[in-house]
């Protein structure tokens, strides 16, 4: 349905490590759900009622992320757009990069108008 939504091979290979029986078709929701979230960057109350009731999708992502299982998942589905791209299923190197950007700090008389350093002078509040 959304360009987000999890493929049927790779739902295929995901639901071989599933654990206890769930109706496959309400997880596959869910986690259709939780990745349109993640693609779009949309608000919980904002996901397409196709996916169900954003609550219980919440609660499915809180389950997922205490028990450990969501970034198995993730790392999954990670290692299968690699090899769908022809890449090794995990980088061989891996660069971080950050970066530190210096703000000009206003305060003292510096950061005043004329004005306000007026009012300051003379003990005038605005």
């Amino acid at each position: 349905m959304y360009d987000s939504d999890i493929k049927d091979n790779e739902w295929l290979i995901l639901i071989k490590r599933r654990g206890p029986k769930v109706p496959e078709l309400e997880v596959r929701k869910k986690l259709n759900g939780l990745l349109y979230l993640i693609k779009t960057g949309c608000q919980w109350r904002m996901l397409p009622k196709e996916y169900g009731d954003w609550r219980r999708i919440y609660s499915q992502f809180l389950r997922w992320r205490d028990s450990g299982i969501l970034d198995k998942l993730l790392a999954a589905l990670n290692k299968i757009m690699r090899a769908s791209k022809g890449k090794k299923a995990t980088p061989s190197l891996m660069i971080i990069d950050t970066q530190s950007v210096k703000t000009v700090q206003k305060g003292g008389r510096a950061g005043m108008t004329e004005t306000k350093k007026l009012k300051a002078e003379n003990g005038v509040c605005s």
